[in-house]
């Protein structure tokens, strides 16, 4: 009886694990769009305050896109770190419930 909780728990995380997976690679459009509507904000206020602390707008232009670029680079490396671990436990999770699945066949 012990073993069928466990079992049933194990699935119901490697389940709940699995749609995490999911709803965070479904993010990712969401978080790009955002990104570029911030990067089209920031760019147009080049007529502002903003475009007095550089020489001339091409200086504005490369900051501006070279900070979005990289905030992007940084988003994706967190995300692809967080899905990978996220799969290791789940790979986990799964030898586990195939260990204890075969336990109970033995018996």
């Amino acid at each position: 009886m012990l073993n069928q909780e466990k079992r049933v728990s194990l699935e119901k995380n490697i389940k709940q694990t699995r749609r995490l997976i999911s709803k965070k690679k479904k993010s990712i459009p969401f978080i790009i769009g955002i990104f570029v509507l911030i990067y089209l904000v920031v760019f147009n206020l080049r007529e502002t305050d903003l475009s007095n602390y550089f020489d001339n707008h091409i200086d504005y232009i490369i900051m501006i896109s070279s900070i979005f670029i990289g905030t992007v680079i940084v988003y994706f490396a967190y995300l692809f770190h967080q899905i990978s671990k996220l799969n290791k436990k789940v790979k986990q999770q799964n030898i586990f419930l195939f260990k204890l699945n075969r336990l109970n066949k033995d018996s």
